[in-house]
């Protein structure tokens, strides 16, 4: 069997590149395959060809058809959506870098304008017609789950259950359910004062832009390097540049909480997301605005310094958006550090590889936070069961020494390649 990778300079996707294709030339040609590199999809014939979805259209399908190929797509955006359901009814194999959805839809978080929380189900692809080209390429076993490793291994240090912290950490983009998370862990005294939201980047001079803050934000973090809630309480108007809503109104439009469309709230300035504090303070009492001020005003660390702030917390908690990618690498990041992610419920409507399973390796709250109160009380019974299993996947599925990649992922796509 010829096994042919297309992925030309300059390179579409990084990872995909170093993480994927480079490990699994390297250990296909040590395990005697017949396995290169092509530059063109001209003249080739009878082979199974590996490329990035991007570079798929129905005419290059058609092409590689016609000469006898098999067709295997990774597909890689940062979302569990897939482009161009319809067309890719030559393709024999793609693998999602995401979770595979099982159900037409999941409960997507919805807040009134009186801050109260309820949930709505939403479907994963409303179009009927499409959602039914997904239920094909899923159930003919066309469509697979691919697993999102870290880009790098790195050895942690494992605290016992005793020596841990009782609380959980956050951080990541300043997104807007992600944030909701970390008051409602704040409201109930579980949020280590190591989370972070990492607003920095947008105050840089290199920053793009269409992102870049108003000049008033920028003004303030110059002059105190960050922006600091007491200077937010006295400054009486800004010149924000979300073109998306007014947060300053008298009277907030109808909706202004609302999580559908959420695109005027993520990675928004510090500001508008002290105005969302004050407004869930109304509603679900005091929140310690000095923690609330430390992690709006967060930045990048290196992976050793984000391993010493999780491996030290029980808990690790992230609630991206809708139908993205709900274990992402810090989900084995965490794992191998032998930390409990938390996670929304909806994340249990999707497959994953390696197979995973709620209790077992990962634990979840209601979309609307309702249970919230219960990571208070886990067990070292729970932590360790939890933390074991997930290491025990990390170290077959993630952990690598010769290649970039771990032989028994690189095993898990050839046998699926090899099986068409």
């Amino acid at each position: 069997m010829k096994i042919a990778i297309y992925d030309p300079a300059p390179l579409r996707n990084d990872y995909l590149t170093v993480k994927y294709l480079e490990p699994m030339i390297e250990y296909g040609k040590d395990s005697g395959r017949d396995i290169g590199k092509i530059t063109s999809f001209d003249g080739v014939a009878n082979a199974h060809i590996l490329f990035c979805s991007d570079y798929y259209t129905p005419e290059i399908g058609e092409k590689l058809k016609n000469n006898n190929n098999k067709i295997i797509l990774f597909d890689i955006n940062d979302s569990s959506y897939i482009n161009n359901l319809t067309k890719l009814q030559a393709i024999d194999l793609m693998f999602k870098f995401s979770g595979i959805q099982q159900t037409r839809g999941s409960d997507e978080l919805r807040i009134s304008d009186n801050f109260e929380y309820t949930k709505q189900e939403r479907y994963f692809i409303p179009d009927d017609v499409e959602w039914a080209a997904y239920v094909e390429l899923r159930d003919s076993g066309r469509l697979l789950p691919m697993l999102y490793a870290p880009f790098y291994h790195c050895e942690v240090e494992h605290i016992p259950y005793e020596q841990k912290n009782k609380k959980a950490v956050i951080r990541g983009g300043h997104h807007y359910l992600r944030y909701h998370l970390f008051l409602n862990l704040l409201k109930h005294g579980l949020i280590n004062e190591d989370s972070a939201f990492m607003t920095r980047v947008y105050f840089s001079d290199t920053m793009d832009e269409r992102f870049k803050y108003c000049p008033e934000c920028l003004s303030a973090f110059k002059q105190f390097n960050k922006i600091p809630y007491s200077y937010y309480k006295s400054h009486q108007r800004w010149g924000c540049n979300n073109p998306h809503m007014d947060w300053q109104a008298d009277e907030l439009e109808a909706g202004f909480f609302q999580n559908h469309g959420n695109h005027k709230w993520n990675n928004r300035c510090v500001p508008s997301f002290y105005k969302l504090t004050e407004e869930f303070e109304k509603n679900n009492g005091p929140v310690d605005w000095p923690l609330v001020e430390n992690a709006l005003n967060g930045e990048f660390i290196a992976d050793e310094e984000f391993y010493k702030i999780i491996n030290g917390n029980l808990l690790y908690g992230d609630y991206k958006w809708m139908f993205s990618v709900d274990i992402p690498p810090r989900f084995w990041q965490a794992a191998s550090a032998k930390t409990i992610n938390i996670l929304p419920a909806w994340t249990r409507n999707q497959v994953q590889v390696p197979f995973l399973v709620e209790g077992d390796h990962y634990l979840t709250f209601e979309e609307t936070f309702s249970d919230i109160d219960k990571f208070n009380s886990i067990t070292k019974e729970q932590h360790d069961h939890i933390t074991n299993k997930c290491f025990e996947l990390y170290n077959l599925w993630i952990n690598h020494d010769k290649y970039k990649a771990a032989t028994h992922l690189m095993d898990h796509i050839f046998n699926n390649i090899e099986s068409i």
